[in-house]
């Protein structure tokens, strides 16, 4: 999302919000919108904590976008492409790991095959203090 976001900010930025590069990203970025939303929540559904890290890769991703959007409208799709195909190569590649029983983290659950799990087995975030001492290696 952020990439598209600094895409955008530059290419109004340069007068070229309108160009055909610039009409593909924001079609982009709307459909972007939608995928995040469903990804918070689910996030917040099954209480998984977010990175720490999501500041830093913020910023990394609005400035990739602007870098790209500024060095010209193919160079932005050339971007955008790339990552898109990232993106499918990893979710390809997860695939095959899976068995048959094991969705994947981020999919919706089927509402026919998703286990039911009782309240005593969620999982929940932050976990309580372990008593253990951490063993070192």
């Amino acid at each position: 999302m952020r990439i598209y976001e600094g895409q955008l900010a530059a290419l109004r930025w340069t007068g070229r919000a309108n160009s055909e590069a610039g009409r593909k990203i924001a079609a982009m970025a709307r459909a972007e919108r939608e995928h995040n939303r469903v990804f918070d929540r689910l996030l917040a559904e099954r209480r998984v904590r977010p990175t720490a890290l999501s500041p830093l890769w913020s910023v990394a991703g609005f400035a990739l976008g602007a870098a790209t959007a500024l060095m010209g409208d193919k160079a932005a799709m050339a971007c955008t492409v790339a990552v898109e195909e990232t993106i499918d190569e990893h979710y390809a590649s997860a695939r095959p790991r899976r068995s048959a029983t094991t969705r994947p983290s981020c999919a919706a659950p089927s509402r026919s095959s998703a286990p039911r799990r009782s309240s005593t087995r969620t999982r929940r975030w932050p976990p309580a203090p372990s008593r253990r001492r951490p063993t070192r290696r």
